[in-house]
């Protein structure tokens, strides 16, 4: 099992850190160090949405309006620090890793992400550019499996969260912001090899950017349990050169 959650965490992993389960870009531009080495997205907060505007009542809504609204709020993104857990199951054993990463989306088409996995005997860091992953262990970073980071990314993209959604309800605001649970089609969702359905839910502020995710995924028989909370947002954030 060590071996398949290494690289079940690692992949898990950059695809949280890659936007909360939405795998969406910003739109403005950020400024980065002269050097290449580091990413720093610069701060401008969107107007805060009024309680009369927000655009739902508790109860069962449109679960595909819900995926779109707040893939558009993660657009307008430029930086956000995420940090969580993956509780992961296989074949009777199971493990917990603690994941702390930051995210510079100033550029749509090339997302980078820096993150640090810590747990049940592991300690990795990763870092990605939106299309190639590398993992540092043991000092030496090395490029993670492309097909099985792929998968995993189409699983929690808003893209396929959109196409996978078949219900929705808003259960208020609560002390994490306002919550939704969503309930997906597992044969819709590409990395997600559970053939039932898959619950998800979402905390967002007052605008819809998510503060909190949680979903559980069956993959390569294991199962992991994501919960990841998001904050700092439009912060700068350094993110290292692994060239």
């Amino acid at each position: 099992m060590k071996n398949s959650i290494r690289c079940g965490v690692a992949a898990l992993i950059t695809t949280l850190a890659l936007g909360g389960l939405a795998g969406c870009g910003g739109n403005d531009n950020a400024t980065s160090s002269s050097s290449g080495s580091a990413s720093s997205a610069a701060s401008k907060v969107a107007p805060k949405a009024t309680k009369a505007s927000f655009p739902y009542k508790e109860g069962t809504i449109d679960a595909k309006d819900l995926v779109s609204r707040i893939g558009a709020a993660q657009k307008k993104l430029k930086s956000y620090h995420s940090e969580g857990t993956v509780a992961m199951a296989n074949d009777g054993q199971s493990a917990t890793i603690k994941v702390v990463g930051d995210t510079d989306m100033s550029d749509p088409d090339k997302p980078l992400t820096h993150s640090t996995i810590t747990g049940a005997g592991q300690n990795m860091e990763t870092v990605s550019d939106g299309t190639t992953t590398w993992v540092k262990t043991g000092g030496k970073w090395v490029s993670s499996d492309s097909a099985q980071n792929g998968g995993y990314n189409q699983a929690m993209a808003l893209s396929q969260l959109a196409d996978a959604a078949t219900s929705a309800q808003y259960k208020g605001k609560d002390s994490q912001g306002h919550h939704f649970v969503l309930q997906l089609d597992g044969t819709k969702m590409a990395g997600a090899s559970s053939l039932g359905t898959v619950p998800a839910e979402y905390w967002t502020d007052d605008d819809l950017t998510p503060t909190k995710t949680k979903m559980t995924i069956t993959s390569a028989g294991i199962k992991s349990t994501i919960e990841m909370t998001m904050s700092k947002f439009n912060e700068p954030v350094t993110i290292p050169k692994v060239k």
